[in-house]
């Protein structure tokens, strides 16, 4: 019991240089010799009152303790600047995207109603700008699609509503007017195929229903579709 005290006092105890031998020769020395009794959690008092001990002489023992403490104040000032740089460019790089989020935004609603409207060519001049901003949205893309294919341009229409999906697989509505387009360009396999995946993805939407059992009667002349399909299958 006795060597355990003796051991956890040794480790306690500020490492003190035993003869003038032993003491830092340099000022690198002495001040890598104080850092490290500091990193043990020995007090500024504890080193000093071992260095006295050890022959220093006052005013150089505490001059070169001060000096120490200035570097770390200096270290953690630096610190501290430097967090707050980061967190200034990570806010403003939030602003940044928040504001072109909703540029993105705005132009696609305005796209999107002006294409309702008829006005073709003003819509994709908005959609075209949405995707300028960011051509990683899978929404840009598939607004432009759906404009394509309400006017009519079934091949472009394909193009643009297979990169929606390219970037996003859960749109039901991409798949519903990429399906409608291959339907109309006389693709039934490919028309079928998709409108599948939109009633799968939701059933009981009546619109998909509708277009699928409409494609199905196109490629065989028969009615009703969802009495011969089979659900376990994901081919058309």
């Amino acid at each position: 019991m006795l060597n355990i005290f003796k051991q956890w006092r040794k480790k306690r105890c500020v490492c003190i240089p035993d003869s003038s031998s032993e003491k830092p020769k340099t000022i690198e020395s002495l001040l890598s010799y104080i850092k490290y009794n500091l990193k043990k959690g020995h007090s500024k008092d504890e080193i000093k009152k071992a260095l006295l001990k050890a022959g220093y002489d006052l005013s150089f023992v505490d001059y070169h303790l001060n000096h120490i403490k200035r570097q770390r104040t200096r270290k953690f000032i630096l610190t501290g600047i430097i967090l707050l740089v980061l967190s200034a460019i990570l806010f403003y790089s939030f602003l940044g995207i928040s504001d072109v989020n909703k540029k993105i935004d705005s132009h696609l609603a305005k796209g999107n109603l002006l294409c309702s409207e008829g006005k073709f060519e003003e819509a994709h001049k908005e959609l075209d700008n949405a995707i300028t901003l960011n051509d990683g949205k899978s929404k840009s893309y598939y607004y432009k699609g759906k404009c394509y294919f309400l006017a009519g341009r079934y091949e472009e229409a394909i193009v643009q509503l297979s990169k929606s999906l390219g970037l996003n697989i859960n749109r039901p509505y991409a798949y519903f007017y990429l399906g409608k387009s291959h339907c109309q360009l006389g693709n039934f396999e490919d028309g079928i195929f998709n409108l599948k995946k939109t009633v799968l993805m939701n059933s009981s939407n009546k619109r998909f229903q509708d277009a699928l059992d409409k494609c199905y009667f196109k490629k065989t002349g028969e009615d009703s579709f969802f009495v011969l399909y089979d659900w376990n299958s994901t081919k058309a």
